[in-house]
């Protein structure tokens, strides 16, 4: 199918702004990683990292922890990115080309990403991973300095707890025992009466 030099040159346009796009989309997966501990930017974030959170007293990066659920989110956030630039591509073509493919197309995107990525997604980066650190900073003491005295309360209640249920058992071992001493003695006795046992044999074993 022809396809004119106006229409073909919308296309490549909206691929290569459509590729800008997968690229901010490719930020925001950064930035949630950053989250769980990736860092990509060295500048300015060298302090942040090494702030201690109140009462608790650790960094708030904490480098080599949680890598299974890091490495869960790339593989998710790549995926995802993977599946949006190729059904963009798809649709791009559908609606501009009737379906058909055009490889353009594909060049154009993955130009724009390139370009979004090595200039602003860089100045994005830059400022949005400190940036990321503080909230999660702020977040995690909100609820540290907010939660302290609710987790101190309840590990109290479980203290409690844990030694209302040892005293329990240890009334419910001792009762145990003294009937199975009274049952003992009984049983003596009665085996006594019934010529089995001496009166003598029956007080020593008492």
């Amino acid at each position: 199918m022809e396809i004119s030099p106006i229409r073909m040159a919308l296309l490549l346009f909206y691929s290569f702004v459509f590729g800008m796009g997968v690229g901010a989309f490719y930020d925001a997966n950064r930035i949630i990683r950053v989250f769980l501990g990736e860092r990509y930017s060295r500048l300015g974030i060298g302090g942040l990292a090494d702030w201690r959170l109140p009462i608790c007293h650790k960094p708030i990066y904490l480098d080599g922890k949680k890598k299974t659920v890091r490495t869960a989110v790339i593989f998710l956030g790549d995926f995802l990115c993977v599946l949006v630039a190729a059904l963009g591509i798809i649709i791009l073509n559908y609606s501009y080309n009737s379906g058909e493919f055009r490889i353009f197309t594909f060049f154009g995107a993955f130009a724009g990403f390139l370009i979004y990525y090595h200039t602003l997604g860089r100045l994005v980066m830059l400022v949005s991973e400190p940036l990321a650190i503080l909230i999660k900073y702020l977040l995690f003491s909100f609820f540290i300095i907010f939660g302290y005295p609710f987790l101190k309360f309840g590990q109290i209640i479980v203290k409690n707890i844990k030694k209302v249920v040892f005293l329990y058992r240890f009334a419910l071992e001792k009762r145990h025992k003294k009937l199975y001493n009274v049952k003992e003695e009984v049983c003596l006795l009665e085996m006594a009466k019934k010529g089995f046992l001496s009166i003598g044999d029956n007080i020593q074993q008492g």
